[in-house]
């Protein structure tokens, strides 16, 4: 995402007349020293079951200005690291500090402690700079020498760095961290505050210092947290964030509330260029938006024409110039929507929020932190857009945007003013019932054989179809063909395929109308002869099934992606002189439930009428957050459908 009007505004917040600048010159980076006769510390059983361990990790972030009154940072950072094996060495070996933003190195110095004791210091000579590593940007990187099992590392530096006004840094992974300790000092008329997350504790104000703002917070241990099956482990990381809030040298007025942050939004989304608005007038004749009965069509048409039409890049553009050279950034493109919708009268909102499986939106804390993501919100029909992401569409955004929280701003008249009016509200997930996979079977056994023949319908609808059907309209009559067979083998690889077609291909059925894969196949895997008796792996007509294992205590909240259900009706001719010895082993029905209301299920069940054994199969997930404390509820229905996989059923003489 790209907030254009946030870089615009910076200089003004934190830079304080060259009169007035109160230059730093006791700064407390200096101050930061390490133990001049290092030794080896002593780990309890919990810490040697890593492969390492971090014993400290202190982060001192300072605030200055320079004599010129420009402020800028400097970013201290020293850590402790203890070896417990060779795979740890080969996973930390090397220390990667990035070279965003930085200005000038200040100071940096490490040292390596052996398992005997024997200190080491860093040789400059193994510091090198790396301009970008995968597309990360530059880095300083440098190898400590000398380390083995039972050594640590101990490294120092400094960095002064372009001042950041806000800033999030994640403290937690699978490995233990130790004497955590964050302090951050800004000059006496900038004050920042900070904020914990998930167990970090919150900012204490140093109230003894004098001349300076000071906020500080430390945890003695943080235990490794190890990724769990449906959870959001990047957002249940320990954090924290800080924000610039006051600068007291311009008034007493919070910088940045949501009121702030929604009228500068609203200052550079809801306004326009003559050159602009024409354009738009021009593409909404083109398209002949204006004379479509609903918002609906409107919006969809129009969003088929920028999804087909206009490239997404880096740039950013006027819509004038996107539309005539077809392509723009994200935020130009938001203009865009957001300028036909108020040209064709209809209601809209622009949505600021976060990716909620790495960080979830606070609206406690007002930061930029938490506007990372937009959406476009059309009111009148109460549908979400992503105008960036390709695979989005109307009604469906992306998923992992929804079931939280975000920033709305609109726009409203005050007498012949026209502002920006901002308000936290929820981000409601599309309900389960748009979003489904519903398999309609078939089966018949050849007469001699006993090979099982099954004529296949495969339905996919709304984020079932995300990845599939967005993508289908771009491929090659050779990719359809390899996406269709692979689509119709979902039972098992050694099923032979027959037949197969595809529908809902075209550019306006992208999550409009379902994607539809229709196949006849062979499936002679599923048939196994047992002397005078067949054994039929029916629980494989709905293809493999995920079995969620869970040996420790569950960490966090499940949590899936967005809601969904599943509909399979089977049907199979028992054939000729033969019965089902165990259809009671079909029905299973898994519940999960709160306050006796259903809120996902697993329910499988038949009726034989007669030589045709029915089986209807239903599967929902209506909620996205499972807590913890019922979560083997949770998981007792998604073993379900493992469960039904595994069912054979007994095929004997009548």
């Amino acid at each position: 995402m790209r907030l254009r009007t946030k870089l615009t505004v910076i200089a003004g917040l934190i830079c304080a007349a060259a009169a007035q600048a109160q230059v730093t010159t006791d700064f407390a980076y200096k101050k930061a020293t390490w133990d001049p006769n290092p030794k080896l510390h002593q780990l309890t059983d919990k810490e040697k079951e890593g492969n390492y361990v971090i014993l400290k990790d202190k982060i001192l972030i300072e605030f200055a200005y320079e004599s010129s009154g420009q402020l800028v940072e400097y970013s201290t950072r020293h850590t402790i690291i203890h070896f417990n094996n060779e795979k740890g060495i080969e996973e930390m070996n090397k220390i990667y500090v990035s070279y965003t933003n930085i200005l000038e190195e200040m100071d940096l110095k490490g040292r390596t402690i052996t398992s005997e004791g024997k200190i080491i210091p860093l040789s400059k000579s193994s510091v090198k700079k790396v301009d970008n590593i995968e597309n990360a940007g530059s880095f300083l990187i440098f190898a400590m020498e000398g380390i083995d099992k039972g050594s640590e590392i101990e490294y120092m530096y400094t960095n002064k760095k372009t001042a950041n006004t806000n800033s999030s840094w994640t403290l937690q992974n699978e490995i233990i961290h130790k004497d955590v300790s964050v302090d951050i000092y800004s000059p006496e008329n900038l004050i920042y505050e900070g904020k914990g997350y998930n167990g970090f504790p919150q900012f204490t104000k140093d109230t003894s210092i004098t001349g300076k703002n000071h906020i500080y917070a430390s945890i003695p241990f943080i235990d490794g947290m190890t990724e769990e099956k449906y959870s959001t482990y990047d957002a249940n990381k320990m954090r924290f964030d800080f924000q610039l809030t006051y600068n007291t040298a311009k008034g007493k007025a919070r910088l940045y509330s949501w009121e702030y942050c929604g009228t500068d939004l609203y200052a550079a989304i809801f306004n326009y260029q003559k050159g602009e608005l024409k354009a738009m007038d021009k593409l909404i004749s083109r398209l002949g938006l204006s004379g479509m009965k609903t918002d609906e069509e409107k919006i969809r048409a129009l969003e088929v024409f920028m999804k087909t039409n206009i490239n997404m890049t880096g740039e950013n553009v006027p819509i004038d110039k996107m539309l005539d050279v077809k392509y723009g950034d994200e935020f130009a493109m938001q203009r865009l929507y957001v300028g036909v919708a108020k040209a064709l009268g209809m209601p809209v909102e622009v949505v600021l929020t976060t990716d909620r499986t790495n960080r979830k939106f606070d609206s406690s804390f007002p930061s930029w932190n938490n506007l990372r993501e937009y959406l476009v919100y059309y009111p009148a029909i109460d549908k979400y857009l992503s105008c960036a992401n390709y695979s989005s569409r109307l009604g469906f955004p992306p998923p992992e945007l929804t079931n939280n929280k975000g920033l709305f701003i609109k726009e409203t008249e005050l007498g012949d003013i026209k502002t920006g009016v901002s308000k936290i509200k929820n981000i409601e997930a599309p309900v389960y019932t748009n979003s489904y996979n519903n398999l309609t079977e078939s089966v018949v056994f050849n007469s001699e054989t006993f090979t099982p023949t099954i004529n296949i319908k495969q339905e996919y609808m709304g984020y079932p179809a995300y990845y599939i059907q967005p993508a289908v309209f771009y491929m090659e009559a050779a990719q359809k063909t390899e996406l269709m067979d692979n689509l119709s083998k979902f039972i098992g690889k050694e099923t032979i395929v027959k037949s197969n077609k595809i529908s809902g291909t075209e550019k306006t059925d992208i999550l409009n109308k379902p994607f539809v894969v229709e196949s006849v196949v062979e499936t002679p895997q599923l048939i196994e002869n047992a002397g005078n008796k067949y054994l039929f792996k029916v629980g494989a007509l709905i293809g493999p099934q995920e079995e969620l294992y869970q040996d420790k205590a569950r960490q966090s909240d499940g949590e899936i992606t967005y809601t969904h259900s599943f509909g399979r009706n089977i049907e199979i001719k028992i054939p000729q002189g033969y019965k089902i010895k165990n259809p009671d082993d079909i029905n299973i029905k898994k519940e999960y439930t709160v306050g006796g209301k259903v809120l996902s299920s697993f329910v499988s069940s038949y009726t034989i009428e007669g030589d045709v054994l029915k089986i209807k199969i239903y599967e929902d997930y209506e909620a996205i957050v499972y807590p913890k404390e019922n979560y083997d509820q949770f998981r007792a229905v998604i073993n379900a459908s493992a469960d039904f996989n595994k069912v054979v059923l007994i095929l004997e003489k009548a």
